[in-house]
């Protein structure tokens, strides 16, 4: 396991500016997986959560637990559905993954890139596409 900075750019649908984040987490290589782990900052609206990201073949999952309760797996060219608990209630909503691609490396200062375009669906009505690109740094020492 090693330490990171976990940098997030997300651009929302009808947003015209990125959310930026930067906060610090673990990575580790789990047989082909890679899994990143990291408590969400006060930006995020997510509250005291812990985000688990694991990163496969052609797959990748989300797992929030805390204030905000999913996981997520997003497919490239497929939809699924998950139970979004927040403290106003549960959603139940679809995530439509346009394209997913990740690289890790065990050398240089960074060593996990994601991007990723997906579409949420709740109640049937899609609401544009979020693109999220995530970095895992080497934290200094």
């Amino acid at each position: 396991m090693k330490d990171i900075t976990v940098r997030t750019r997300t651009l929302l649908p009808m947003e015209e500016n990125e959310e930026v984040s930067s906060m610090p987490g673990t990575i580790r290589k789990k047989g082909k997986a890679v899994e990143i782990k990291y408590l969400e900052n006060g930006k995020s609206g997510l509250g005291n959560t812990e985000t688990t990201i694991t990163a496969q073949e052609n797959k990748l999952t989300i797992k929030r637990s805390g204030d905000f309760n999913s996981v997520i797996t997003y497919i490239p060219g497929q939809k699924t559905r998950t139970d979004y608990v927040t403290p106003y209630g549960t959603l139940d909503i679809g995530m439509i993954t346009h394209s997913l691609s990740w690289d890790y490396s065990e050398d240089g200062k960074e060593l996990f890139t994601l991007d990723l375009i997906y579409e949420m669906e709740l109640r049937g009505e899609k609401n544009g596409r979020t693109f999220l690109k995530l970095t895992g740094e080497k934290r200094d020492e």
